[in-house]
């Protein structure tokens, strides 16, 4: 019976006809997952933007070719998978997860059969019935309170703890694995590879590469966990969280975005997924706005008020990024540009005493703002940076605030993006990482100063307002001074290739306490963070509290317009695809410690009976070479024995010879003749009974 299953599922593949007849006309079909040996050989494909970004980096320089990824740990075999997985699945079911059947070998559908197997399927009436309950969803107020209601609920009970429990904690190796990682790599105190500006952005893209979402989720988790400063100089605000909790709140938000964009995120360079045409149907919609006259007016009713995080992204007015010497001057001058100013801390007041009136104070220390002063200094260096650092001051005075003067650098000592205490050692910190980076990735690439480079300098946020952020981000009056020194820099040194930041929409929130994950999740995957190239200088999620603010009908409209697009549906059934895949692995894994662990105590008892082996060896040699010494001495006895008893033969033969003779001759006496001749006879008579 089985094999005739195999001869029809062979027949049904090799048959196009047959397999389209078989997948319902009304099946969602997710993108392609990954397979099981090779994760990512089946996956989307890339645009034709991003295909002709791959080649001809390839071709020029060999920028994107993939890095030298360790071998995980945990390994399984096709045996111990079929032990697991007996039934056989249809070709439309493999097709329908998400596996090109064309493109599959016989041993890769075999394992997807397999895989399949442990994950429900859905029944044909429910899908019909839920796409009849969709048919009206080209409308975006087509949504009910009901379908609201059930989205919201969905997204947090798609993956139960029980089913991360067996991915993690059956196997504490496993789940330990992206610690392992970075104790390992930080343990070699080697620099990073050259194609990673931090040794943070490396880790989670070799976790990301080996175990795909549930790995990246415990590198993110773990590096947070750990303590020690960097960008903002704090913990980020999930410092204190389990693996486990991270994973099952993160895992919902991983289903907005397709691979395609974690995985350009994770290389640094989100702009070629957000900016491509090709992918807007996979975002969603975002404020208009012109490259070169900024955010269009009058403004779109649907962006005045919306919860969203957006990405700005760094690019020219035709969209291309920075040169390797444009990159390299931006450093140098935005260096410069904090070089000589004192970041002392300003004097703290303490508050006074309590007395009759508690509510007076807060019980927390007031500090005084000053702003960072300059160092005054004489020369024509001095005049001359003086000149460039107004340029860069008053590069965008057009912002609806004072325009800013030569006095307030000049005479005051003033920076126009430097205003506040911490803003120096931002920026001074961004510019170190930015001039390493720069001059490590060049050298490996071997590319000139007119290349572009192959990363974006970007920043995450959150906003409840869109067209107002955008305005005030393209006015400069935002409070992101580093994002604004960039801008102003490059304006002052390119001002006619127009660079600025770009705003694009990526994560539509449908609930208010998703705002502080999802932006720190976006600058973790995207690079966002000033340690890591980015410009964000505190982690996210630490000035999100206008999202409890908004109103719930905010969130209602962004459920509607997700569920429209039909992408966190899609994405959510290639993830729980990964995450049966995942817990495949950590059983496997699970099995192949066990029987290590037991072999490992067998050890000393094969030992034992080796060593009383070995013993028992030696003695039998011993015995067998006393007995082999005793035969040597006993034949040399009997040999000594024997040459005697020849020599005396010998003897007695030639006297008697000798007698024979004499006799023969007639010298003897008649006496001694007889004595001869009984000699004789005695002879004769034993040889003639040894003959009888």
């Amino acid at each position: 019976m089985a094999q005739s299953s195999s001869r029809m599922v062979l027949q049904s593949m090799r048959d196009d006809r047959t397999v389209r007849s078989r997948i319902p006309s009304n099946r969602i079909i997710a993108p392609p997952a990954t397979p099981i040996r090779n994760r990512r050989s089946l996956g989307s494909v890339p645009s034709t933007a991003t295909q002709h970004r791959q080649v001809k980096a390839h071709t020029s320089t060999g920028a994107w070719r993939n890095p030298v990824i360790p071998q995980p740990r945990f390994t399984e075999t096709p045996g111990e998978l079929q032990a697991l997985f007996v039934k056989p699945v249809s070709v439309q079911t493999i097709k329908a997860a998400g596996f090109e059947v064309e493109h599959l070998s016989q041993q890769q559908y075999n394992l997807a059969s397999r895989l399949l197997n442990t994950i429900p399927q859905d029944d044909p009436t429910q899908i019909q019935s839920q796409q009849n309950t969709r048919d009206g969803r080209d409308d975006p107020s087509s949504g009910t309170q009901a379908q609201v209601n059930d989205y919201m609920r969905n997204s947090k009970k798609v993956l139960s703890f029980e089913t991360l429990e067996r991915a993690l904690n059956r196997t504490l190796d496993q789940a330990n694995l992206a610690k392992d990682m970075i104790d390992f790599l930080r343990r070699q105190r080697r620099d990073f590879e050259w194609e990673w500006p931090s040794l943070d952005r490396e880790i989670i893209y070799r976790c990301w590469s080996i175990g795909q979402e549930l790995l990246m989720l415990k590198s993110i988790q773990e590096l947070d966990s750990y303590d020690y400063k960097r960008s903002g100089g704090s913990r980020p605000w999930n410092w204190d969280w389990s693996v486990q909790k991270f994973i099952l709140e993160g895992i919902p938000v991983l289903a907005h975005y397709e691979r395609d964009f974690i995985e350009l995120s994770l290389r640094g360079c989100p702009g070629d997924y957000v900016l491509d045409p090709d992918k807007q149907s996979c975002l969603p919609s975002t404020p208009p706005v012109d490259c070169l006259t900024g955010p269009v007016l009058p403004v779109d009713p649907q962006f005045e008020s919306r919860a969203e995080m957006y990405i700005l992204i760094l690019r020219n007015g035709q969209g291309d990024r920075l040169t390797y010497g444009q990159y390299r001057h931006l450093a140098k001058w935005v260096d410069w540009y904090q070089e000589n100013m004192e970041d002392v801390e300003p004097p703290q007041k303490t508050p006074p005493s309590r007395t009759k009136s508690p509510k007076s104070t807060s019980g927390k220390k007031k500090t005084i703002k000053k702003p960072p002063k300059f160092k005054q200094q004489t020369g024509l260096d001095n005049q001359r940076d003086t000149d460039m650092f107004f340029k860069i001051d008053s590069a965008l005075n057009n912002n609806g605030r004072k325009p800013w003067t030569r006095s307030n650098t000049e005479e005051q000592g003033l920076r126009r993006y430097l205003p506040k205490y911490g803003d120096v050692p931002m920026a001074r910190q961004w510019a170190k990482v930015a001039a390493d980076y720069i001059d490590r990735i060049q050298s490996k690439l071997k590319a000139s100063d007119d290349d572009k480079i192959p990363f974006d300098t970007i920043d995450i946020g959150w906003t409840a307002v869109p067209n107002d952020r955008m305005i005030q981000h393209w006015r400069h009056q935002s409070s992101n001074q580093l994002m604004n020194l960039i801008e102003s820099v490059c304006t002052a040194l390119f001002p006619t290739e127009h660079f600025r930041f770009h705003y694009r929409t990526v994560h539509l929130l449908h609930e208010a306490p998703l705002a502080k994950l999802v932006e720190h999740f976006l600058s973790r995957i995207c690079g966002s963070y000033s340690s890591d190239g980015g410009t964000n200088t505190v982690f996210g999620g630490r000035s999100v509290h206008s999202a409890d603010k908004a109103k719930p009908e905010k969130y209602n409209e962004n459920v509607r317009e997700i569920i429209q697009t039909g992408i966190f549906d899609q994405n959510m059934e290639r993830i729980k695809i990964s995450v049966k895949y995942e817990t495949l692995r950590a059983q496997a894994y699970a099995k192949q410690q066990r029987i290590g662990k037991e072999l490992k105590k067998l050890i000393p008892a094969v030992v034992g009976q080796t060593q009383a082996a070995i013993a028992h060896l030696k003695n039998e040699q011993r015995k067998r070479k006393e007995m082999q010494q005793e035969a040597n001495r006993v034949a040399k006895i009997v040999y000594r024995k024997w040459h005697a008893g020849l020599e005396m033969k010998k003897a007695a033969s030639i006297t008697e010879e000798v007698w024979e003779s004499l006799d023969d001759a007639g010298v003897l006496s008649a006496d001694v003749s007889a004595f001869v001749a009984r000699i004789r006879s005695a002879r004769d008579s034993s040889s003639r009974r040894l003959i009888e």
